[in-house]
């Protein structure tokens, strides 16, 4: 049977009473397709400072914003080169 390369798993885990978490465990570029949408899209909005307001308002800065977007992009550029050294 064949094995789905990228597998969606959801629980309830909770940040500072929020329901909002992400975890990656991959040995393939399978999921560089989505990540890659997901850095594009963390780019834009921090770079447009959407929502920064509502998220300044549970004590995230835009510092933090910031080093969540880096983050997000270097998990995505790993992902690029996997298998290339």
């Amino acid at each position: 049977a064949a094995v789905d390369p990228l597998q969606v798993h959801l629980d309830q885990h909770q940040y500072q009473g929020n329901f909002r978490s992400l975890g990656l465990a991959v040995n393939s570029q399978a999921c560089l397709h989505p990540l890659d949408a997901v850095a594009c899209k963390a780019t834009a909005m921090w770079r447009s400072r959407a929502y920064v307001h509502q998220y300044e308002e549970y004590g995230i800065s835009v510092e933090d914003l910031a080093e969540v977007v880096v983050g997000v992009e270097v998990i995505r550029s790993s992902y690029a080169t996997l298998g290339r050294e």
